[in-house]
């Protein structure tokens, strides 16, 4: 496992991070003016990490740390695209939305709105809908193709929506078609916010208290 991190004034999390280092890799990345407008640059930094040091047959996926993800369904997500990249005759490993779909998706024009840190200017993006993306929640794809967004986004203009950036922009730059952005047929992950680890564990519980 590679944990991508922001030094913080206050970084416990990090610090727990790099204490537990011993058990996987931990990049941290100096100081914290980013952490909301560059998020992405916490991205690009793991995207690099896999593009060296892993071979391209291997796979990236690329998560929040408030999330949870059930990995035998994970693998299973995989092998269903790995058929698929046979089935459809596709060149290439897809992208996994395992969280979310975005569609369409219109960028967020209120700079003092309840959503002003997703806040883009038409300078910024001048177009009226974004390209279709993956929630950043959570997603997968190949190391081939992470290798490949990362070499374009050396040439691309940043975004700070972080994964429309990614698997939007730099994905369609990278010429992989809007059908090759796929769903996952059932749920892999899970947004940890306003649930006990217990629940966490139990999915039926989880559903059963958004239904109450």
């Amino acid at each position: 496992m590679v944990t991508v991190a922001s030094r913080k004034p206050a970084a416990k999390r990090l610090d727990y991070c790099l204490r537990d280092s011993c058990r996987h890799l931990v990049i941290a990345l100096s100081s914290c003016p980013f952490c909301t407008r560059y998020v992405a640059l916490k991205t690009l930094a793991s995207m690099q990490w896999a593009s060296e040091n892993l071979p391209p047959s291997f796979y990236f996926s690329s998560g929040d740390d408030d999330f949870f993800v059930r990995v035998d369904r994970l693998f299973s997500v995989i092998e269903e695209a790995r058929r698929n990249v046979t089935r459809f005759r596709w060149p290439t490993f897809p992208m996994i939305c395992t969280y979310r779909l975005l569609k369409v998706n219109e960028p967020y024009r209120k700079r003092d709105g309840t959503s002003r840190k997703w806040y883009i200017s038409e300078e910024e993006y001048k177009w009226p809908y974004y390209p279709r993306s993956c929630l950043g929640g959570h997603y997968s794809t190949s190391v081939d193709v992470v290798k490949q967004l990362f070499q374009i986004a050396e040439t691309t203009p940043y975004l700070r929506v972080d994964d429309v950036w990614i698997t939007g922009v730099l994905r369609t730059k990278l010429g992989m078609p809007d059908e090759m952005v796929v769903l996952r047929r059932y749920q892999v992950v899970l947004h940890g916010v306003g649930h006990t680890a217990q629940e966490i564990l139990d999915y039926n519980s989880i559903r059963r208290k958004k239904t109450t």
